[in-house]
């Protein structure tokens, strides 16, 4: 059975890819990459977890920051971007990182867009 929520696939999807990319960045040799959905009382939550080194708890507050960056290169954009786009969409991102190692980003759409898709 799938889920389906209202929204626009454009922002969606490039909020998802910027996701992906940041995962297989914090991944420079090999790694694991895990997508994982699921339906709850509070909507649909959709999570992109990696193996890498995690969030640096000094930097946490400003992963969603524009222009902020851990890498050498590229502007920062990526997560601002895809708060951005969740957020118009009446969601939210969240990051932690995950117990056994590595980083999650938890999207959660609320149950209203899901039932406006059905």
């Amino acid at each position: 059975m799938s889920t389906r929520i209202q929204a626009d696939s454009r922002l969606i999807r490039h909020a998802l890819v910027n996701l992906v990319l940041n995962a297989l960045d914090a991944m420079p040799k090999m790694g694991q990459l895990q997508i994982t959905s699921w339906t709850g009382p509070d909507g649909v939550e959709l999570e992109i977890a990696d193996s890498g080194d995690g969030i640096d708890t000094n930097s946490s507050n400003q992963l969603f920051d524009a222009n902020y960056t851990t890498k050498g290169q590229g502007r920062g954009q990526g997560l601002t971007v895809a708060q951005q786009a969740i957020e118009l969409h009446g969601g939210q991102i969240v990051a932690c990182n995950c117990p056994q190692g590595g980083a999650a980003f938890t999207i959660t759409f609320p149950i209203e867009a899901v039932r406006a898709a059905a």
